[in-house]
């Protein structure tokens, strides 16, 4: 009798800032194991948007599965050209092995069954199950999703300051 919807961000923008500011601030490099797939990055603001739209008329959203997207697949080396287009100097994408990448997310304190979710994530992404876009962000948070340049620039302090 209890009324679920369930949402699937698919990739935070804020990833960006959170595993690769200081790297993006100190080297101009980005590492992920995602390989060329894409997907398209949506902030954490956008989702709350959704959220707030399924919470203030629950009642045609029982029983949904929404996929949140960002308004534009990319992958990973586009979003290096325009996080360095923001910052005006060259980022760079390289593409790590995702055993690299669960040893840095320990090395980083995470949590195990968070580094197991995040390589998994970085597989999905590899094998092309973030690509696309949709229309949710706009039909039930009631704003177009922000573009990931807005992010960027709306984030351009947390890639200044190398860790």
């Amino acid at each position: 009798g209890l009324g679920v919807t369930h949402i699937r961000p698919t990739f935070f923008a804020e990833m960006f800032p959170i595993f690769n500011g200081g790297n993006i601030a100190g080297e101009g490099k980005i590492y992920f194991p995602y390989g060329n797939g894409k997907h398209a990055p949506i902030a954490s603001e956008d989702i709350a948007r959704v959220v707030v739209g399924i919470l203030k008329d629950p009642e045609p959203h029982n029983g949904k599965v929404y996929k949140l997207m960002g308004p534009k697949a990319m992958t990973i080396d586009e979003m290096a050209k325009v996080i360095g287009e923001v910052l005006g100097k060259p980022v760079e994408y390289v593409d790590i092995p995702n055993e690299h990448w669960q040893k840095a997310l320990g090395d980083y304190g995470l949590d195990p069954f968070l580094i197991q979710h995040l390589s998994h994530m970085a597989d999905d992404h590899k094998n092309g199950y973030f690509d696309g876009v949709t229309d949710v962000v706009r039909k039930v948070g009631g704003n177009e999703p922000q573009s990931f340049e807005y992010f960027i620039r709306g984030n351009i302090g947390a890639f200044k300051k190398a860790a």
